[in-house]
């Protein structure tokens, strides 16, 4: 059998890349004359001739250029077989120089032979002999002239030699031919392996035509693998000869066809190295076709068809067929677990994995790999152990280099700082770069966890470190965006992400980053692309496809939504059955229709992960904790007051401190003492200085103090109850609750349900938000249960003027809405909208022909898909009437221009439900669950006494709403007791009886009564202490009870409505 096997495509090809001659995929192109008068000593042409700094000169002319162009066309043409292009740009070349020759003649000529022989080999294989015949026997002529002439233009000759050989073997004029390669050979040595090959390819021939064909292939394979200096289309066509041969031989010989098989995979090789994925998949799959029992080529085109293609489901079809084929080869089993790996299936990978390691137990690179797969299975002892069996089997072996030790200590250390034991991974990643200086990877996995640890300064400096020697490196382009992004200058993280992709374009954790800065800043529509492309590439990212869920939730993006919304829904089961933090978070559980009880045990899990990763960063640091001694005291004594304490991200222009503003100078000052614990700066709104203003004691906490510092400067404050008013919101601090710097520790306001943690006590609610029978299976805190609603406002104080019966109101012309259309109106954020509740809404406005849909564009993004989706269901998009964010009072003010509200039933309107009531407008609210984000709104209507704004069911939604909207079209009389201003609202006199009530209720109930919820909730802070004082105990606590107590044993003034 021929031997391939010396010959190397990889040589070939570093050599070009050294020369910077490979350019492109599947283009090359010759060095121009400049680079030629540095070439290495070994360069032909430099031997050839000198250039003068004056020929230097001419030949950066923008002349030169332009002919080096053309030079460089005809190539790419040739190799993409384009021969009528390559004659049309020789033309063009050759036109340059009639136009703008030289003033030097011989610089002249360079060029137009230089051209004349690109000419001659071009009418050579289109088939125009006599033209390149003469052209051919013309340049000879006019470079022989003179010994000096011959040694200036040896290669050109030799050139236009082997065309005129090629032309003789054509005519068979074999006789013709062996004088022509005598001529040839007696120019001398021949130093342009070039020439080498192709005059190899002529002998090959001529002793083909001889019918000495054992002697053609190895003189021709001999070539092949002696001349390895030349573009690899050049050796392609000298396998195609030798291809050609064996396919014409196998006709009569079957045994031909193994050698046919050989020549197609040496000839897949090039193309590879050439990236023609047509030719190499073409190559390939001839060779599989040819010879199917050699594992090797379908093995190949495994790895072929995954690589190039993508196609890993293909590709693994294939490769099942070699582990049949080869069972023994640790290999195959090997490259068989990353498909699998590459495909998700890790357990898959598991068992290949298995295979390869008992048929070569001592191989460090299986057991590498081992280690990575258990770690994607998040079998953490197991990634470790393997590891370490690799490190051992690393010392008993002394033929490993130290490469492959500092590989194993860095993959390590990476693992164990993934599980946040940061002191063993920054030892065993200090130790993985004394091994290997040079380990790049290593040095950035350092600067993630320098990163990790807040030490920014020292991350930063490592990137650095590493583009100094690799400038290119995608890694450390993308932490430095990881690192502008923390200190929050996301310009610069922009910048670099992008500077990542630009190196790798599939990079799927640069175009996860990319999405989410997009998504942080409202742009929606380019984040969910950027997730895409990131999905696309790798796709077991549960975090990014968590994410772009989101982003498509929050633009009512609703395309493939029940798919996305199931697989989502899979894998937080898959992380919860493996015991994994979930990649929905706590706060964005609320826009999905996740059951009460799986929304209680993925917000649970949240709250030990917190608990156990404060307690483990607390032991790193080298803390010891005990816990807080707190002191009972007795509530009763003259001089004792308790000294609540109130935590919050939101002391600021924030729906929370707009709603609470006023209760911190309500709390009653001979019982309570107030702090505030502010985790950000001052925004200068007028609800932070009100706030300021209302508290005894204002304190705001810097930016990163720690868990420890923090909860000392709370417990040094001597609270008695603290509230966390962030729950699982933005900026929270979890952490510190997880120390307990107070006593007693109340989750209000911030976070609509449980925070699943053991670290609070108590939750404020009330009994419609929160039934008991749902308390006691999805919550882990008590309740303060609230007599009314547990949502607190503060509208009577803040907007009082609202309620003022000689207060102008605006009009629907001042916002551009229809004075003849009846408003349905919806001002919640659109992430709380699902498609099932848009299509009840749409039913409504087809129901309801002179109507239209006011909804707040927020976020923008959302606007094109709301309007496609009202179209879908059949309602022409011009009855949806958009309107961006306002200021507070404004909002408060255009809200009554709408004449009837509709409340989204998964996650309700809470603030905007008490700014709709307030202004005066009803509000139809549908509890559609058990979670406490779809009951608020039925709480807040049953506080204002207006129970009949709640339903149960969409079909009783629909029903109401409509019905509000079309029936009894009565004149209001004076027994109806509907003031005057409502007379001519739109709408059934039912609607109107409603408008009035609400205004009516709004001075009378305990909805807007903040000092009586002051009140009532200090009865429920009372009895939590005295139980705590007493026995220690938390106990569900129902202030109702309390105040009915209190009033029949007459120990003190029963509560009144204020």
């Amino acid at each position: 059998m021929t031997d391939f096997s010396s010959f190397n495509v990889q040589n070939c090809v570093n050599l070009h890349q050294s020369r910077q001659i490979y350019q492109s995929p599947i283009k090359f192109q010759y060095p121009s004359p400049f680079q030629w008068k540095f070439n290495s000593e070994n360069s032909s042409v430099n031997k050839s001739f000198g250039l003068s700094i004056a020929e230097i000169q001419m030949m950066n002319s923008p002349r030169t250029d332009r002919l080096e162009k053309c030079l460089e066309r005809i190539e790419e043409y040739k190799n993409e077989g384009r021969l009528n292009d390559v004659l049309i740009t020789i033309e063009q070349g050759l036109q340059i120089l009639k136009n703008d020759p030289y003033h030097d003649h011989e610089m002249n000529q360079r060029f137009f032979i230089r051209f004349q022989v690109r000419l001659a080999q071009t009418q050579l294989e289109l088939n125009m002999l006599a033209e390149s015949y003469q052209i051919c026997d013309q340049g000879v002529q006019a470079l022989t002239q003179s010994d000096n002439q011959v040694a200036a233009n040896r290669n050109h000759i030799q050139e236009f030699l082997i065309v005129k050989a090629s032309l003789m073997l054509i005519h068979g004029d074999f006789n013709q031919v062996n004088q022509i390669i005598n001529e040839i050979e007696s120019l001398g040595d021949i130093c342009d392996d070039h020439i080498n090959l192709k005059l190899a390819m002529i002998k090959y021939e001529l002793l083909l035509a001889q019918n000495d064909i054992e002697q053609a292939i190895n003189y021709l394979i001999q070539s092949i693998n002696t001349f390895v200096n030349v573009q690899l289309s050049l050796v392609e066509r000298a396998f195609l000869k030798l291809l050609e041969l064996h396919l014409n031989l196998m006709k009569a010989d079957h045994n031909q066809r193994v050698k046919a098989a050989q020549l197609n995979y040496e000839l897949f090789k090039i193309s590879r190295e050439m990236k023609d994925v047509h030719k190499s998949m073409n190559y390939i799959n001839q060779a599989v076709e040819l010879d199917p029992q050699d594992w090797t080529y379908q093995f190949e085109l495994a790895l072929f068809i995954k690589q190039a293609l993508k196609l890993r489901q293909d590709a693994s079809v294939i490769m099942k067929k070699v582990l049949d084929l080869n069972p023994a080869n640790s290999k195959v089993w090997f490259e068989a677990a990353c498909l699998a790996e590459e495909m998700t299936e890790y357990e898959q990978a598991r068992e290949y994995l298995d295979k390869a390691v008992s048929i070569d137990p001592y191989n460090v690179e299986i057991h590498n790999k081992i280690s990575q797969i258990q770690y994607s299975l998040k079998r953490y002892p197991e990634a470790i152990q393997s590891l370490e069996n690799a490190i051992q089997i690393y010392h008993q072996d002394q033929t490993q280099c130290q490469h492959n030790l500092s590989i194993l200590l860095g993959n390590l250390g990476m693992i164990y700082s993934n599980l946040n034991e940061n002191e063993k991974a920054y030892t065993l990643l200090q130790q993985s770069i004394q091994c290997n200086n040079d380990n790049l990877h290593n040095w950035l996995q350092l600067a993630v966890l320098e990163m990790k640890l807040g030490k920014y300064d020292n991350s930063m400096n490592i990137c650095e470190r590493v583009l100094s020697f690799d400038h290119t490196n995608e890694k450390a382009f993308e932490l430095k965006g990881d690192l502008f992004k923390c200190i929050g200058q996301f310009d610069q993280a922009f910048l670099f992400y992008s500077k990542a992709i630009e190196v790798n374009p599939e990079s799927h954790s640069a175009n996860s980053s990319i999405a989410d800065l997009y998504r942080n800043q409202g742009k929606l529509k380019e984040a969910i692309d950027y997730y895409k492309k990131a999905l696309s590439v790798k796709l077991d990212l549960t975090a990014t496809f968590a994410a772009m869920c989101n982003a498509k939730q929050f633009c009512c993006d609703w395309d493939q939504a029940d798919d996305c919304f199931q697989h989502l829904y899979n894998l937080v089961s898959k992380q919860m059955e493996a015991g994994e933090l979930p990649c929905v978070d706590p706060f964005s559980l609320f826009m999905y229709n996740f059951t009460p009880e799986q929304k209680y045990l993925v917000t649970k899990r949240y709250a030990d992960h917190i608990k156990t990763t404060t307690m483990k960063n607390l032991h790193a640091q080298g803390v010891t904790f005990h816990g807080f001694q707190h002191q009972k005291v007795n509530p009763d004594h003259q001089i004792f007051k308790i000294r609540l304490g109130y935590v919050s991200w939101d002391f600021a222009d924030h729906p929370l401190a707009q709603l609470m503003q006023s209760i911190f100078a309500m709390h009653d000052r001979s019982r309570f003492h107030v702090v505030a614990f502010s985790l950000r700066k001052n925004d200068g709104s007028e609800w932070r200085q009100r706030i300021e203003s209302g508290c005894d004691e204002f304190y705001e906490i810097p930016d990163g103090m720690s868990t420890v510092d923090l909860s000392n400067f709370i417990y040094g404050k001597s609270i008695h109850i603290l509230f966390n008013l962030n729950g699982w919101t933005q900026g929270h601090r979890s952490d510190v609750f997880v120390l307990r710097p107070a006593p007693i520790q109340i989750s209000y306001m911030g976070f609509c349900g449980s925070m699943g943690a053991d670290y609070i006590d108590y939750i404020i609610t009330d009994e419609i938000a929160t039934p008991p029978e749902c308390l006691k299976r999805f919550y882990a805190e008590k309740a303060i249960y609230m007599p009314h609603s547990y949502f607190v406002n503060d509208y009577m104080q803040s907007s009082p003027y609202t309620i003022d019966p000689n207060f102008s109101r605006s009009c629907r012309r001042q916002f551009g809405l229809p004075e003849d259309k009846f408003i349905f109106a919806n001002f919640n954020q659109l992430y709380k909208l699902d498609q099932n509740t848009y299509t009840v809404w749409m039913n409504i406005l087809k129901r309801v022909p002179n109507s239209v849909l006011w909804v707040l564009e927020y976020p923008a993004d959302a606007k094109e898909n709301l309007l496609k989706e009202a179209e879908n269901r059949g309602v022409n998009s011009n009855r949806i009437i958009m309107t961006t964010k306002v200021p507070k009072h404004q909002h408060i003010e255009r809200c009554h221009l709408a004449d009837l509200s509709l409340d989204n039933p998964i996650t309700n309107g809470h603030t905007t439900t008490c700014d709709l009531l307030w202004s005066g407008l009803p509000v139809i609210t549908y509890p559609i669950s058990e979670n406490m984000p779809s009951r608020v709104a039925a709480s807040i209507c049953y506080a204002l006494e207006c129970p009949e704004m709640v339903v149960h069911s969409y079909q009783e939604y629909e029903e109401l709403s409509v019905k509000l909207a079309t029936s009894d079209f009565q004149k209001p009389k004076p027994s109806d007791n509907i003031p005057l201003h409502l007379h001519n609202k739109l709408g059934s006199l039912r609607l109107k009886q409603l408008r009035a009530k609400i205004e009516r209720n709004r001075q009378t109930t305990p909805l807007f009564n903040t000092k009586l919820w002051v009140q009532h909730m200090e009865v429920g802070l009372l009895k939590a202490w005295s139980m705590y004082n007493s026995t220690g105990s938390v106990d569900n606590i129902k202030i109702s009870e309390l105040l009915a107590n209190i009033k029949n044993q007459s120990k003190s003034q029963p509560l009144q409505y204020q």
